[in-house]
């Protein structure tokens, strides 16, 4: 029966973690695609080394 327990926390466990890591993900995308597509032209902004 605790075994049953276990197994049930460790699915929900990397549930979570899956959903984190496809949120974080997708975070990621939208942030790149954010920046550099509705703000228009950024080359002020850009530093040239």
């Amino acid at each position: 029966m605790c075994l049953y327990f276990f197994l049930a926390g460790a699915f929900l466990a990397g549930a979570a973690a899956a959903f984190f890591l496809s949120a974080l993900l997708a975070l990621a995308c939208f942030c790149v695609d954010f920046f550099w597509l509705d703000f228009g032209d950024l080359s002020p902004m850009v530093v040239v080394v």
